[in-house]
C-alpha cells in the first residue's frame, strides 16, 4: 500500500448491503482496520500515510485457534502490530465467501463511497494457510511498484 490519506477509506471490501462478510480499512494514518458481521478490530500501525510503498498483511490462523475463535494478526513491513481495540481472537463461521455470489472489491467498499486513496499491488487471499505469525523480512526485490 502507498496513500497519503489520513482519513477513512476502504481497502478491501466482501460485504453485501446486509453487511454480511468481512473488509479492510485504512482507518487513519496510524490505524488499519478489520471488521466482520458482529465485531471488529483495530491496529495501530507506524505512520502509513507517508505516500512510501508499506507490505500489510492481515492473517487469521485457525490452527492456533481457541474456543472463542481463531488468531488474528497485522503486520505492516513485516513488523507485527499491536491491537487498539477488539479481540485478538474471533470467529468468521458463515462470513467468509461462503455461499456468497457478491464481488469482492479492492480499493473501494460495496456502496462505492469510501474508496482507497493511495495505491495497492500484488493483493494475495490465502486459504488453509497462516503464512505469518510472528515477525518477518519483506523481501523489498518484489515491492518495486
Amino acid at each position: 500500500m502507498a496513500t497519503n490519506e489520513t482519513s477513512a477509506s476502504c481497502m478491501m471490501d466482501a460485504r453485501t448491503s446486509d453487511g454480511n462478510a468481512f473488509y479492510l480499512d485504512h482507518t487513519s494514518g496510524t490505524e488499519i482496520s478489520v471488521h466482520w458481521q458482529g465485531g471488529s478490530q483495530v491496529w495501530t500501525t507506524p505512520t502509513n500515510s507517508d505516500y512510501k510503498w508499506h507490505h500489510v498483511a492481515f492473517v487469521r490462523d485457525s490452527e492456533n485457534s481457541s474456543t472463542t475463535g481463531a488468531r488474528s494478526y497485522l503486520f505492516f513491513d513485516g513488523i507485527s502490530c499491536d491491537l487498539a481495540t477488539g479481540s485478538l481472537t474471533h470467529s468468521l463461521s458463515g462470513q467468509m465467501f461462503s455461499g456468497q455470489t457478491h464481488a469482492l472489491l479492492w480499493g473501494e467498499n460495496y456502496v462505492v463511497t469510501a474508496g482507497y486513496g493511495g495505491f495497492m499491488a500484488e493483493m494475495r487471499i490465502s486459504v488453509g494457510i497462516a503464512r505469518w505469525t510472528s515477525n518477518f523480512k519483506v523481501d523489498k526485490r518484489t515491492c518495486k511498484h
